[in-house]
């Protein structure tokens, strides 16, 4: 074998810089046929220049069959244009061990290819051990993250200190004045009912103790209502309003709660109507005692404020398609309505004063902000719809669960008979089979999810340790026409993290679904707290049932995976 030194001396090149640089020579033609092997690359393995001696390289290395790095050599020995590959997309040509202090790592490899000899179409390629290099950068690109994420959460937490010190402020004021005027309520009750005492004690004439009695009742009852949203409403902020759903009719529930309120409204002659628009389910999955209670307060309200006419409640679905409706209870009123700026309040804990430009009197002013505490707590909101001189029109609106298997009943229609289920209707599972899943973490601690998802039938798991080889195999795969249909990524991954290696994947256009996992995140925060190029995430530890639906949903069918050119 001609030596590589007489090559690079041929070729112009300083074969005593390259000795130097501890740098991997051959000098090989388009079959990978090896005419120069340098000293460098026999110690990296372990080969001698003699058993390499006119043998191609692929007999050794079956991958450079169909490497994109052979795509290259062919290209520099026909057009004289020299190339460079670096990782992590082309980590390696020779897959050996780092030396140094990352031995025992796979070397990553910079590859350089240049024409040597046009006429006998030969080419010399050099490469150079750039582990330390990769991992230096990764780890600076990753501080930096860290850095940057510190910096924007040093922002983000300035910014939430001075919106808590304005928000502080603002709700001292408006408790201060809640206090005064609860204070002034329960003193005006408190002297009602103690006066009246009095003429009782003194000896009031026989037939005016009823009427008083009457009055010591009412102002006892207002009071307690009064204390009683105090309660609820420290209850809410506390966190410890619990809501427990049951299969619940809500015609029977906005009966239940007219009955309790018609007396009020006969008193005042007051008509009380239900009506049903469009399909109602004959039941729906909610706590039946907070919806009472909701829409308790916006009847009491109704026929409070409503001298003439009367109270309609109006049931119906928010949405023509069920599976993605609320159930909605219009409560409206021919009452006083609301002065305009009296709506940009009026859900608002203690902002509120007792009485109104429009004469509604607000006691503790905490009943619609309880409701709307407790519809969100159901699913839905309470907001108000319209108002004015005519009246106003309040809707309640809450989630209705699972309406698979429920009955839906067309305006008063009533069911033939009891349903027969109420249940959701579970769905045949779709299976995994056929997939290819590339899970990349550290330890393989996938546990129970990870082994179920290996037994599905026909499924392919392969498990790799850290970041590097999950974009080298994501890579060889692809070369090898097997690409991967989805990647479970660990956040935490080694040597580079989970949103370097998206990054990495989705800058060479590879499309391929990636799921990340970590610890568990604010689900409604959504999409912004994924890792950047992942398309889902499983929080720890994992759910069999959720990593078997994720699988499903996102990884396409065999035969329809991504895939990208390297």
């Amino acid at each position: 074998m001609k030596r590589v030194a007489d090559f690079l001396a041929e070729a112009d090149f300083s074969p005593e810089l390259f000795a130097s640089l501890q740098l991997g020579i051959l000098v090989a033609r388009p079959n990978w046929e090896i005419v120069g092997w340098n000293e460098v690359l026999a110690k990296w393995t372990g080969i001698s220049a003699d058993e390499v001696d006119g043998v191609s390289l692929i007999d050794r290395y079956p991958h450079l069959a169909t490497s994109h790095i052979t795509t290259q050599l062919e290209t520099v020995i026909r057009t004289g244009r020299p190339t460079t590959l670096r990782p992590p997309l082309v980590p390696h040509l020779l897959p050996v061990s780092a030396e140094g202090e990352f031995g025992g790592l796979p070397m990553m490899q910079e590859i350089r290819i240049h024409r040597l000899c046009e006429q006998r179409g030969e080419a010399v390629v050099i490469l150079r051990d750039v582990t330390a290099e990769q991992l230096q950068r990764e780890a600076f690109h990753r501080e930096h993250d860290q850095l940057v994420s510190v910096q924007q959460q040093l922002k983000d937490a300035n910014d939430a200190l001075q919106r808590a010190t304005t928000s502080a402020a603002q709700a001292g004021e408006d408790k201060s004045e809640f206090l005064a005027n609860m204070s002034h309520e329960i003193r005006c009750l408190m002297t009602a009912i103690m006066g009246y005492t009095d003429l009782l004690a003194d000896g009031l004439a026989q037939g005016r103790v009823g009427s008083v009695v009457d009055v010591i009742r009412g102002n006892g009852e207002n009071l307690l209502a009064m204390l009683d949203d105090v309660l609820d409403l420290s209850r809410i902020e506390a966190g410890k309003i619990a809501v427990h759903r049951d299969a619940s009719d809500p015609g029977r529930l906005v009966e239940d709660v007219l009955a309790m309120v018609r007396q009020q409204a006969d008193k005042k002659d007051l008509a009380l109507a239900v009506e049903k628009s469009g399909p109602i389910p004959f039941t729906i999955q909610t706590d039946p005692t907070r919806v009472r209670q909701v829409l308790l307060n916006l009847l009491t309200n109704a026929v409070k404020y409503t001298e003439t006419g009367g109270v309609t409640v109006r049931i119906h679905l928010t949405d023509p398609d069920p599976t993605r409706a609320l159930l909605a209870f219009d409560v409206s009123d021919t009452g006083i309505g609301l002065d305009a700026h009296e709506i940009d309040h009026l859900f608002d804990a203690f902002a509120h004063g007792l009485k109104s430009g429009s004469g509604r009197e607000h006691s503790a002013g905490l009943g619609l902000t309880i409701s709307r505490h407790l519809a969100k707590l159901l699913g839905g909101d309470v907001r108000v719809l319209r108002t004015g001189p005519e009246g106003s029109t309040f809707r309640f609106t809450v989630a209705t669960g699972s309406l698979d298997g429920v009955p839906l009943l067309e305006h008063d229609e009533l069911p033939s008979q009891e349903p027969t289920t109420t249940a959701c209707v579970r769905r045949a599972r779709e299976p995994v089979g056929g997939r290819r899943v590339l899970f990349a973490e550290g330890g393989h601690q996938g546990g129970p999810a990870i082994c179920a998802l290996k037994e599905e039938p026909n499924t392919e798991v392969t498990l790799v340790e850290n970041g590097v080889a999950a974009v080298e195999e994501i890579a060889s795969a692809i070369e090898h026409h097997r690409p991967y249909d989805l990647l479970l990524l660990d956040e935490q991954i080694p040597l580079m993290d989970a949103a370097r290696v998206a990054l990495e994947l989705r800058q060479t256009g590879i499309e391929m679904p990636i799921v990340a996992i970590g610890p568990a995140v604010d689900k409604s925060a959504g999409a912004s707290e994924l890792v950047g190029g992942c398309d889902a995430h499983l929080a720890r530890p994992l759910d069999c049932a959720e990593l078997l639906d994720t699988v499903r949903r996102l990884a396409p069918l065999p035969g329809a995976a991504a895939t990208a050119t390297l």
